[in-house]
């Protein structure tokens, strides 16, 4: 899997790509984003296709097939604010979605990662249709993305 994505200072996409080859199965995705539009086109398995959104002047790409992605979602997240709930518009090219996800901070906790004992940042994403927990240091490190109903556990060497 390779992608390529460029944003600007406040996280708003400006180009992105994918291209993977998984068993023989090639796909591209290519997308462009316009002031309030996000466009994307890509070929699977040799079919080509377009979709497109129409978005405000403040959105993020999130490709939740690329892990390293989500910590998009901690650069967002106002950890000054006193609203412990953020929403955040974005768009989610893999699902061929977009809509509003919401960030909550759990709080610190301490957890173990490879022996060593952290105090991160514990924030939940959910989409409505899918919640993401991100684990993250005060300089906006991510060391762990868990999907708990799909089983997924990602942690940072």
């Amino acid at each position: 899997m390779e992608t390529e994505l460029t944003m600007d200072e406040r996280l708003v996409p400006r180009s992105y790509q994918l291209r993977t080859d998984i068993g023989g199965q090639k796909v591209s995705l290519q997308g462009t984003y316009t002031s309030g539009e996000a466009a994307y086109q890509y070929l699977t398995g040799g079919i080509p296709g377009k979709s497109r959104f129409l978005v405000g002047d403040r959105y993020s790409m999130l490709d939740n097939n690329v892990f390293h992605h989500f910590i998009i979602i901690a650069r967002l997240f106002n950890f000054e604010s006193k609203e412990k709930s953020q929403s955040f518009e974005v768009v989610i090219p893999q699902e061929m979605e977009k809509g509003v996800l919401k960030v909550s901070d759990m709080g610190v906790e301490k957890i173990s990662i490879r022996g060593k004992d952290r105090e991160l940042h514990h924030l939940m994403a959910d989409s409505g249709t899918v919640k993401i927990d991100l684990w993250v240091d005060d300089q906006r490190i991510l060391y762990k993305v868990a999907l708990p109903a799909k089983r997924i556990e990602v942690i940072r060497n």
